[in-house]
């Protein structure tokens, strides 16, 4: 999912706002659309402000007391799993104004932050109203509080690194951009960064959030969801239907993720390799998520699937001049099937490097029958495909 936020106090940069629609049509397709099964919430707000009259009635004797400003929707903010608003001020330092060139106390944030705001976009008409300083000064006070934020940025390497903005909440993964039409006519400071609307900086914005591609997802969630399950097993703590509920839960993912990943341009240049859960052994989760895995990474993987004969994936191997033969077996009882492949690849004369790998699988077992490698994972397996590839 991407948000694409183009704020303004005026209605000025509304014809700006609707000039690009078409640009960003063909970015921004129907099909990137998904529909998840769980919710998220969003709350969108704007703007925040501080004209002086507010500025003057929220001074005490010892500062600045904002702590009654957001209680009437404090709740509804609560309501949100992402409470997203427009900052349209500066926390520029003292002295405070409010029109035309705004800079409110810094108790301003903390109030916005204690009434349950998470994400602040920053790039509007007002950014600069406090010229460099208090572009910086705003954003390290923000970065203060740890509120994640879009829009201004101190330098290019800071946009580099913490732009588009990825929100994650729910197993959402939102890509949050924002920009402006101006910063009435205040020029901005090198090296401080503004997002202003430019259809060709939008559009390469966009192909970097799809960029943020799914095989995250993949190492990050579900490799570490399914190795739990896995944990939980051992522990007696899940049962078989845990097990075999979450095993087609992986695979619904992984074909749902399949089609997004995106293939290197050498793919043609780059090694076979032949996958297969050797005979006896009809389990092959574990190996549809490795061969998803290095297809990704671009290699041209021949998944010869499971209950595979060793005459079968010795004689592929060796007629497809495959650089890797890769093992999968999940009980004790199959696992010698392996040594059986090692064995045969010997009495062919097949170069091809044999790792293994699968639950019962250990490194001394590798050693063992005499297999090139062994992965507990499937991103392991491709770091040890790339390290056997190198020598």
């Amino acid at each position: 999912m991407i948000l694409l936020l183009s704020l303004s106090c005026t209605s000025r940069s509304q014809a700006k706002r609707d000039s690009i629609i078409d640009t960003l049509s063909d970015s921004l397709s129907a099909t990137d659309s998904i529909s998840p099964t769980d919710t998220l919430r969003l709350l969108f707000v704007g703007d925040l402000m501080q004209h002086q009259g507010q500025i003057n009635a929220a001074r005490t004797s010892t500062g600045y007391d904002y702590s009654t400003c957001f209680t009437y929707v404090k709740e509804e903010i609560g309501r949100a799993d992402l409470a997203i608003a427009n900052l349209e001020v500066t926390l520029g330092g003292k002295p405070y104004k409010g029109y035309p060139a705004f800079s409110a106390p810094d108790e301003f944030l903390t109030a916005i932050h204690d009434a349950g705001f998470n994400v602040l976009v920053t790039a509007n008409n007002h950014s600069l109203d406090r010229g460099k300083s208090g572009l910086e000064r705003t954003i390290q006070l923000i970065d203060s509080l740890k509120i994640p934020h879009a829009g201004t940025y101190i330098n290019t390497e800071e946009r580099d690194k913490k732009y588009p903005l990825l929100l994650e909440k729910n197993g959402f993964r939102i890509a949050l951009l924002n920009y402006t039409y101006g910063t009435n006519g205040i020029p901005v400071t090198p090296p401080n960064i503004v997002n202003y609307i430019d259809t060709a900086i939008i559009v390469k914005d966009i192909e970097e959030s799809k960029a943020m591609k799914p095989d995250a997802i993949i190492n990050d969630y579900l490799i570490a969801a399914i190795n739990e399950v896995g944990v939980l097993f051992d522990q007696k703590k899940y049962f078989l239907p845990q097990l075999i509920g979450s095993a087609n839960t992986m695979k619904k993912a992984i074909d749902y993720l399949e089609p997004m990943l995106e293939r290197r341009e050498d793919a043609g240049q780059m090694p076979t390799l032949v996958i297969a859960t050797v005979e006896g052994d009809i389990h092959d989760i574990g190996k549809n998520l490795v061969v998803l895995m290095l297809k990704n990474y671009g290699y041209n993987v021949i998944d010869m699937g499971k209950d595979v004969p060793c005459e079968d994936i010795v004689g592929t191997a060796i007629r497809e001049d495959a650089a890797i033969i890769g093992l999968s077996a999940l009980m004790t009882t199959t696992m010698m099937r392996m040594q059986d492949v090692v064995q045969l690849c010997k009495e062919k004369g097949c170069k091809s490097k044999v790792i293994i790998g699968g639950a019962c699988i250990t490194q001394s077992f590798a050693d063992e029958i005499g297999a090139d490698g062994y992965s507990k994972d499937a991103a392991e397996c491709v770091k040890l495909v790339e390290r056997l590839l190198a020598n």
